[in-house]
């Protein structure tokens, strides 16, 4: 009888797992599809492609973030960092950016010591503190940013 309990506890268990599984990654999809099959943008580009307009709006946006004025202090060894470096992809080198580690390439860790930086990656802007990695439609968000697509702007 004792033995009946323990497989029915740990056959209860197995299933609640499951259960718990099951509602984490749908729950996971769900929240980043935003109701949209495959997380597609506005303009209909599809997180995680790469298409000219994608490319061109990441472009667009790097600069925009360094004309206003928006830093993302990091590390080379950061593992957040270097996503958000590939977030941006070929555009990243339109972003204002400083290498806080000194054994780091062009290594400027007293502005980031000046400026607080405890973490990586770290955003600032206009004196506010945006740490982790960012999307880049919070980052738009944060300067205004708006991107006329050549449809748009026709």
């Amino acid at each position: 009888m004792e033995k009946r309990k323990t497989m029915l506890f740990v056959g209860v268990a197995v299933i609640v797992v499951l259960a718990g599984l099951a509602v984490v990654f749908y729950g996971e999809k769900k929240a980043g599809d935003n109701g949209k099959s495959t997380s597609q943008s506005e303009e209909g580009s599809v997180a995680g492609t790469s298409t000219s307009e994608d490319d061109a709006y990441k472009e667009a946006l790097a600069k925009d973030l360094a004309a206003k004025g928006m830093v993302m202090y990091g590390a080379y060894w950061c593992t957040h960092c270097n996503n958000q470096k590939e977030t941006f992809g070929d555009a990243f080198q339109y972003i204002d950016y400083v290498e806080c580690d000194p054994k780091g390439e062009n290594a400027n860790p007293d502005e980031c010591a000046a400026q607080g930086v405890d973490g990586y990656p770290t955003w600032i802007y206009q004196g506010v503190k945006y740490s982790g990695e960012q999307s880049l439609e919070k980052l738009a968000q944060i300067v205004g940013f708006e991107y006329q697509t050549r449809n748009n702007a026709d």
